[in-house]
């Protein structure tokens, strides 16, 4: 209960600083179907981040996968950055993480789905016994859309899982959800903060 506090807290002091800044709060949301999830996976997913990317991070401590929902923590620090104001500074980011069970009511609905990417994965996905849902926001604040994909898609390369976009509608495998390219980092974040109104979260302690 204290960390599920913790995280509202954090989420909504985020939510609160976007908002001063005038600017729409849009949700992305991205699930992976996986047959497995467990804690024994975290410091592989921070290292694969670390080798594909250069970003250092660490997740909120003694944190459980599948008892977490809401906002879930890291601090990340950007190691090839040239960016002035985030370079060589450790940052609050992270996404809202819920974990569900796969039940028959969606592998109905991926019985009557059609298109050709839905084709690769029909039968992984209905036999898949859990989604994981990711939500993130990626105008107002680059840096947390920056580090959500790549986190994305480290946890999904791991896991061998399927990529769910539902914002576009497309299914992916760990390989073709690159949408963001380890030297086009400082791209993707300046695209959103040509106005100088970049969200910086300097990290400080864990609570």
């Amino acid at each position: 209960l204290k960390i599920n506090l913790f995280f509202l807290f954090l989420n909504v002091i985020i939510k609160i600083k976007k908002l001063c800044i005038n600017k729409e709060l849009i949700a992305i949301d991205i699930l992976i179907y996986t047959n497995k999830l467990n804690n024994e996976i975290i410091p592989q997913w921070i290292n694969e981040i670390y080798l594909e990317y250069n970003i250092k991070c660490e997740i909120y401590p003694n944190i459980d996968l599948n008892d977490t929902e809401g906002f879930l923590p890291f601090k990340i620090l950007f190691e090839d950055t040239n960016i002035n104001e985030i370079k060589g500074k450790y940052l609050l980011s992270g996404f809202e993480f819920y974990v569900y069970d796969n039940d028959d009511n969606m592998a109905e609905v991926l019985r009557d789905d059609s298109g050709e990417d839905i084709e690769k994965y029909r039968n992984k996905i209905i036999d898949a016994k859990k989604n994981i849902m990711f939500s993130f926001d990626e105008e107002s604040d680059p840096i947390e859309g920056v580090f959500s994909y790549i986190a994305i898609r480290m946890l999904a390369k791991l896991l061998n899982g399927v990529i769910y976009d539902t914002y576009r509608g497309i299914y992916f495998d760990s390989n073709e959800f690159n949408v963001i390219e380890k030297d086009k980092i400082d791209d993707m974040i300046l695209e959103y903060s040509e106005n100088g109104d970049l969200i910086i979260h300097e990290f400080e302690e864990w609570h």
